[in-house]
């Protein structure tokens, strides 16, 4: 969300695919996961990999974009839909109004704090879940999507992806995998389940659902 070259360097979101309108998007958090993901398991021995999220303006041109508290959560969530084993924020800014090494207690505490607050909460709230083995399935080639059982319960993670998956999206089940209606997490309410699919609306690039389904 940041850093003021990644839509235009060459070594960076270009040659991913990731086309210069949709870089900083919290898909690319998820993107980064998969590279690093890719790289680590080169020699064949697979190591835990944490994900870098910013929160705030760790670069030091001023006319650099600063993050906000939802695209936070948003990299934070994606990062864990790509199998990220753990978050570390980078606490620094190097320009803009606030220069600051702690930026959740100087510049922040009113701003993105609560919603990194109100993410750790989940995160941790969620960790037996995060911890077991995902399934692979694709429930929407538009999303980015997690899908992973406990407890005898169903949890789909959604959000849009790269190139899409805002608006109203349409989320196809596996087989088997019924229910007359999925718990979304946090928000609240659930949606209903019909004919093997269930259908919700993500406002906005960084908008994630998080799905409880007990069958």
């Amino acid at each position: 969300y940041t850093d003021p070259n990644v839509c235009t360097s060459a070594s960076e979101g270009p040659t991913l695919g990731v086309r210069p309108e949709n870089c900083r998007r919290s898909a690319s958090y998820g993107l980064t996961m998969d590279r690093m993901r890719a790289l680590d398991a080169a020699d064949g021995r697979r190591q835990p990999v944490y994900a870098f999220v910013e929160v705030g303006h760790p670069f030091s041109e001023d006319d650099a974009p600063t993050i906000t508290g939802n695209q936070i959560a948003g990299a934070v969530m994606n990062s864990l839909i790509h199998e990220a084993r753990g978050i570390i924020y980078f606490n620094h800014n190097f320009g803009g109004p606030c220069h600051s090494q702690h930026v959740l207690r100087d510049c922040g505490m009113k701003t993105v704090r609560p919603k990194v607050t109100e993410t750790n909460d989940r995160v941790k709230a969620l960790a037996p879940v995060l911890n077991t083995q995902s399934y692979q399935w694709r429930f929407n080639q538009s999303l980015d999507t997690m899908l992973k059982a406990h407890d005898g319960s169903y949890y789909i993670f959604a959000m849009p992806g790269r190139n899409g998956g805002t608006g109203d999206q349409t989320l196809t089940l596996p087989p088997g995998l019924g229910g007359a209606s999925a718990e979304v997490l946090f928000e609240n309410r659930s949606v209903p389940i019909s004919g093997g699919t269930l259908r919700d609306r993500f406002a906005e690039e960084y908008s994630y659902h998080i799905y409880k389904i007990t069958p």
